[in-house]
């Protein structure tokens, strides 16, 4: 009857609740001397002291986006709104990668316009060139 079972269960139970190992205790009274001389020492210049303390004490900065307004009129060419958005960025009224990405999407918008173009003036060359065809096989059929 080595083994617990349902019947064969030990009187203690484990560890109380609350209650901690050895080295958590240590470690939560020597804190706040800890924390004392890791300050003086950044004090005196050491600077991992300074950087751990700043590391485990602030919150990290978070990028701050303000809205970015361009100046920018029905008639600008795509080049021209480009040159706008690298200009807020060069005056720091956004910060430069949010210029960059803007002014790509700028770049893809121009492409798939022009693409559509050369689409749309394939489909008028094919729409006439058929006529064409159709016209010169009624022409065949007539004769």
């Amino acid at each position: 009857m080595s083994k617990f079972s349902k019947d064969n269960q030990p009187i203690n139970k484990g560890r109380k609740k609350g209650s901690v190992n050895k080295i958590t205790q240590l470690l939560r009274d020597a804190t706040p001397e800890i924390l004392v001389s890791l300050i003086e020492q950044a004090k005196a210049g050491d600077i991992q002291s300074a950087q751990l303390i700043l590391k485990h004490s602030l919150a990290p900065l978070k990028a701050e986006y303000r809205p970015l307004t361009i100046n920018s009129n029905e008639g600008m060419t795509w080049q021209e709104k480009a040159e706008a958005l690298a200009n807020s960025a060069l005056n720091g009224e956004c910060c430069p990668s949010m210029a960059v990405s803007m002014i790509n999407v700028l770049g893809n918008i121009t492409k798939s316009v022009s693409l559509d173009v050369q689409i749309q003036s394939s489909q008028k060359g094919e729409n006439e060139r058929l006529r064409t065809l159709a016209d010169f096989y009624k022409d065949v059929e007539n004769c």
